[in-house]
């Protein structure tokens, strides 16, 4: 972009230095002049514009790279979470699971209890 305006500039400084020396130096060859300094100073204006909205882009890339960044450590965080989460599940239903086992031994010790009990006082009947 330097480059450019620097070989812009250098033809313009010769071009000038030229048509000083010029004794019949004519209006349109200046009319040329002032439309080429003014083509010149418009590219400057369009590179600097383009130059700003490229560092604003760039800006908003790193930020937009920083918010990506953070949610990939959130979902990280949320797989290890979810996975010890579906461990204490699965160990909270196989308890479950063992106490409704227990449970039906329970009844059943007790109904065996009760028969016995019945038992005992129908023997102890005279």
């Amino acid at each position: 972009d330097e480059l450019l305006f620097n070989s812009l500039s250098m033809s313009m400084t010769h071009a000038q230095q030229q048509n000083s020396g010029d004794v019949n130096h004519s209006p349109h060859l200046e009319q040329n002049m002032n439309g080429n300094i003014w083509t010149i100073s418009r590219i400057q204006n369009e590179l600097r514009q383009k130059e700003n909205e490229l560092q604003m882009l760039k800006e908003r890339l790193l930020k937009l790279q920083e918010t990506n960044d953070t949610f990939s450590d959130e979902i990280v965080r949320l797989k290890s979470q979810n996975e010890a989460l579906n461990k204490y599940q699965a160990l909270y239903r196989n308890q479950v699971k063992k106490v409704n086992a227990l449970k039906l031994r329970y009844e059943a010790a007790i109904d065996i209890v009760m028969e016995k009990e019945k038992q005992i006082q129908q023997f102890s009947k005279p």
